[in-house]
């Protein structure tokens, strides 16, 4: 057994941090399937997109709610980085703080997200969804993308109550690393995803 955390509830048992390095494959191996089924998404969209040499009823990309979602997500990579670098030298409540405020950004994208699948699906009538219009290539992505978010969330949600109890600390804090990872991870995506959308449309 190793020294308890500072701060750690005496009844609370400390259990021994895996050793480093402990699940990177595993890690490495899920981006690289996410990366292969946004990049064939990607793909499959730029072919589709290249049968039809002119659109009758172009779509219009969204003005409303892609900025304030895009702050959301960026502010959430910001926010897990600071928490990974406190829990670190175990500044437990900046940690916590952190990763309070990284659920809520996150949660925060996806209400933004809705405003602009709203703004989107306006035109859903006048453009009938089709295929040329460019339509469902946002809708299908962003949708895609936001089911990843959704993800995050519900593992970042049990990361922060696990850090409210006061699991982590200096050596141990490994599912802290995971999280901030992934959503470095999905905050490259999106940045990727919209510029692409936005070329598109």
């Amino acid at each position: 057994m190793s020294a308890a955390p500072p701060g750690l509830w005496p009844w609370q048992e400390k259990s021994q941090e895996l050793p480093e390095g402990t699940g990177t494959f595993g890690l490495i191996l899920f981006f690289v399937t996410l990366s292969v089924l946004f990049i064939s998404s990607i793909v499959g969209v730029l072919v589709v997109r290249t049968r039809f040499s002119e659109v009758s009823a172009p779509i219009e990309f969204p003005a409303v709610g892609w900025q304030w979602s895009t702050l959301c997500l960026v502010l959430v990579s910001a926010l897990v980085h600071i928490a990974v670098r406190a829990v670190r030298v175990d500044n437990i409540r900046v940690f916590q703080t952190c990763m309070i405020g990284a659920l809520l950004a996150a949660v925060g994208f996806l209400h933004f997200q809705g405003m602009f699948w709203g703004a989107l699906f306006e035109q859903l009538g006048p453009l009938s969804a089709s295929v040329e219009s460019g339509f469902y290539a946002v809708a299908m992505l962003t949708i895609l993308h936001a089911a990843h978010v959704v993800g995050g969330i519900a593992f970042h949600a049990l990361v922060t109550y696990r850090s409210l109890t006061k699991r982590y600390w200096s050596l141990q804090h490994g599912q802290v690393r995971a999280a901030a990872l992934y959503w470095h991870f999905i905050d490259g995506v999106w940045l990727v995803l919209l510029g692409f959308l936005m070329w598109i449309a």
